[in-house]
Order: structure tokens, then sequence, then C-alpha cells
């Protein structure tokens, strides 16, 4: 919430899920194109049309976190490796017309299982959608 600027956001965002959540690994991808101003490359921001968002349409249309193991797809999309054996938690994040996921990964199969709450999920959602919707570029 200290965080200046889209890139330390998501870096903070990152750094806190690692060492609280037990995450190895952290994806952040926001469908829509960025309005940051501050000149800096935002990878997370991959764009509406991108290909990547076809593998997670269903946890974004649903708008619920969901944890244990991730598709072929969705592990395709997100580490080049559809062979992904471990676990995820998946955040859909739904802005104003734009919406993105935030996956932790754990090559732990029992790390994230889906009998799991999500409640808390459902909270970080919620801000960071709010975080992040002033650096969405919207449509004229």
């Amino acid at each position: 919430m200290n965080a200046v600027g889209p890139q330390a956001v998501f870096t903070s965002l990152e750094q806190c899920l690692v060492s609280d959540f037990g995450a190895e690994q952290v994806r952040c991808l926001i469908f829509a194109d960025t309005s940051a101003i501050d000149g800096a490359a935002l990878p997370q921001f991959v764009g509406r049309s991108s290909a990547l968002r076809a593998a997670f349409a269903a946890v974004v249309a649903s708008g619920q976190a969901r944890c244990g193991a991730l598709a072929p797809a969705q592990a395709e999309a997100l580490f080049a490796a559809a062979a992904f054996s471990g676990s995820a938690a998946i955040m859909p994040l739904v802005g104003r017309r734009w919406d993105g996921i935030v996956v932790t990964a754990s090559a732990d199969t029992e790390r994230y299982r889906d009998d799991m709450g999500t409640e808390f999920l459902h909270y970080l959602r919620d801000v960071l959608a709010l975080v992040i919707e002033p650096w969405v570029k919207h449509a004229p």
C-alpha cells in the first residue's frame, strides 16, 4: 500500500506473496494496456487481446479465487511448461473494462489445495483491483 508507482506495487506484491504465502513463483498478468506515464515498461500488462487470457477465461469469468493444480494450458501460459506438477492459487482481478490474474505457485502439490479457504484471496483481489485501476488505459 505504501509503494509508489506501478512497478513498485508489483514488486512489493510479488515479494510479499513469496514471503507470506510460501510461493516459489508469482505471476501477475493484466489483460489491458497501461496508462502509466513514468516511462517504465510494465511486463505485467500483457494487453487486452493477449492469447494468455484464454487459459484463464473461466477463472476470470467466475470471479472466484481457486487453489489446486493448474490446467496444462495455464501452466504453459505462465511458465512455458505444460508439465508443471505443483499447485497454485489463482486470484482473478476484475476492474472497470479490464481483468487479469495473480498466480502464486509452488512445486509442492499440497501447498495450495482445492479445499483451502479463499476469503483472504478475495479481499486481496479487491484491493489490488483498486490499486491497479489508475494505471489501466481506458478507451475514450
